[in-house]
């Protein structure tokens, strides 16, 4: 390693042989520990410390892949008509991207 640490997604990709998209896919799945930095933004970044890149190197060397993250559960049988309008409304309203105004 090349000092103490934090390190960036793209650097312990670097250190660990693992792709940077695996990594990536594997803290937002809560499958690799890390630390985010810069809550409350609307960009969250992923540092590692260097005891997180070691367990991570260590996971490696057992042969451990980057887990994808699991599917998702079946929706229940006894979800009501309310419900499931309301799951379609925050469904679409999560597509959306807001706008930029140009000046």
């Amino acid at each position: 390693m090349t000092g103490p640490g934090p390190f960036s997604l793209r650097e312990v990709a670097a250190m660990t042989g693992f792709s940077l998209r695996s990594i990536q896919e594997g803290c937002r799945a809560g499958t690799i520990e890390h630390n985010p930095k810069g809550l409350g933004t609307e960009r969250v970044h992923r540092v590692m410390t260097a005891e997180q890149v070691r367990k991570l190197q260590e996971a490696r060397a057992r042969g451990v892949t980057v887990a994808p993250p699991e599917q998702r559960a079946a929706p229940q049988q006894n979800v009501s008509a309310l419900d499931e309008a309301r799951a379609r409304t925050r469904a679409g309203l999560a597509r959306r991207v807001p706008r930029r105004r140009v000046a």
